[in-house]
């Protein structure tokens, strides 16, 4: 398994658990998180680019 497609993989892996954390948010409007709203938006963000990162790694690592 080369590093391309370990980058795909785990981007996929992380896709799929945003999924899930989403439909387990919508249904359950009632939890939050115990940090602020800002610190939580952050850390949506970052995850979103972290995401993204491991499928652009993976399609520079299938050119080469």
């Amino acid at each position: 398994m080369g590093k391309a497609q370990i980058f795909l993989l785990v981007g996929i892996i992380m896709i799929i658990i945003a999924i899930i954390f989403l439909c387990f948010a919508l249904s359950h409007p009632e939890l939050s998180f115990p940090i602020s709203l800002s610190i939580t938006r952050i850390l949506y963000l970052l995850y979103g680019i972290i995401t993204i990162s491991f499928f652009i790694l993976a399609i520079i690592f299938r050119k080469k």
